[in-house]
């Protein structure tokens, strides 16, 4: 349950980080406008993938770095077929 709640901050402080940056983005010169609107896109698309991982209900932090953990072989998440 814990993974939960710090998976939800996280998501908070990129919001809030993504939020400030759209903010001054009036101020960023017109030579880096181009770089600074593909970064704020590449930020929106990693928050995007961390809620829809957290609204996966997939218990992937269980398993993410336990060394006991069978390693994937491409399917199933990560278990091993038997």
């Amino acid at each position: 349950m814990d993974h939960i709640i710090k998976l939800k901050n996280e998501i908070d402080h990129q919001k809030r980080l993504l939020e400030d940056c759209e903010a001054i983005m009036d101020q960023v010169p017109k030579h880096l406008k181009p770089y600074q609107e593909m970064a704020l896109k590449l930020h929106r698309e990693r928050i995007e993938k961390l809620e829809a991982r957290l609204t996966s209900g997939d218990n992937w932090c269980s398993y993410i770095n336990n060394p006991f953990y069978p390693k994937s072989n491409g399917n199933n998440n990560g278990l091993e077929e038997t």
